[in-house]
């Protein structure tokens, strides 16, 4: 087991935005896991955090402009957990918010550009 520090906060409230650690002893194996918890609550866990992370797979997926239930399956498909997916590039991030400003933005934004 590893002593770790986690931390957290919280945005409502009187104390929005404080954030509090504690020190919390976290079995470093699979096996130390199961000593302490139990193989259902081991399993359990995994389970719920296996269905988070594969939502957020799919909530990137969802919102690609051409998305369909066959693309956000084959993002399903691709998935490995503990593998990070490949984000955006800075070139599609721009694009993205380009394609969101209105035409006098987009103007405004190109003569700042070129000038």
């Amino acid at each position: 087991m590893a002593l770790a520090q986690v931390e957290a906060k919280t945005t409502k409230g009187t104390r929005a935005g404080q954030v509090f650690t504690v020190n919390y002893d976290i079995p470093e194996t699979l096996d130390e896991a199961k000593e302490r918890f139990g193989e259902e609550v081991v399993y359990s866990n995994f389970r719920q955090s296996m269905t988070i992370s594969l939502q957020s797979v799919m909530r990137g997926a969802i919102q690609a402009d051409n998305a369909t239930p066959e693309s956000v399956q084959e993002a399903a498909d691709k998935w490995q957990p503990g593998v990070k997916r490949q984000g955006k590039s800075k070139a599609e991030k721009i694009s993205d918010l380009f394609a969101d400003l209105s035409d006098e933005e987009r103007q405004e934004l190109l003569s700042q550009l070129s000038g």
